[in-house]
């Protein structure tokens, strides 16, 4: 997904500092997000490797993001990563795995050289509020070209963080 964003401050939840956040010489940045809105309705692709069978791509992203890996499990709420490659990655495996289920959510993705991509998930559905540390990754073939980690807490652990994207969405 290409997406246009505004940028706004997100504060950091103790323990942040331990969640992995790395990539492969492959990689020239990486930055994990949180976003406090999803994108505009967009194309349904089959994704047949995820739970629902299909992923939603735009080109139009969320209003308001900020840079972080500590994440509130509130509806409407998403996270993910923005990732500039030195070469390009045609068909990257991106995988979303969560605390409470295995195997990963798998989906294919092409990733330019030199362009930033933002992949991300959204908090859509209840049950996918699961407290615990997700793991996100990109790899092409064998190779993990990135690795971060995001914790995810309750809705309630974080309520400054809920409060002040209801109020910019």
């Amino acid at each position: 997904m290409r997406l246009a964003v505004v940028l706004i401050g997100w504060g950091l939840a103790a323990g942040a500092q331990d969640l992995a956040l790395e990539h492969s010489a492959s990689v020239v940045s990486l930055e994990a997000q949180v976003f406090c809105e999803p994108a505009a309705e967009g194309e349904r692709v089959d994704a047949p490797e995820t739970r629902l069978g299909y992923i939603i791509t735009s080109d139009i992203g969320p209003m308001f993001r900020g840079a972080g890996q500590v994440v509130p499990a509130a509806l409407g709420l998403s996270f993910g990563v923005e990732v500039v490659m030195a070469r390009e990655v045609p068909r990257m495996r991106l995988e979303l795995t969560r605390p409470d289920l295995a195997p990963p959510d798998v989906w294919y993705d092409d990733f330019p050289a030199g362009m930033p991509v933002t992949e991300f998930f959204s908090f859509d559905f209840p049950e996918e509020q699961v407290p615990g540390v997700w793991l996100f990754e990109g790899w092409d073939g064998d190779e993990r070209l990135f690795r971060v980690e995001f914790s995810v807490l309750p809705e309630a652990a974080l309520p400054d963080e809920v409060a002040r994207c209801r109020v910019t969405s």
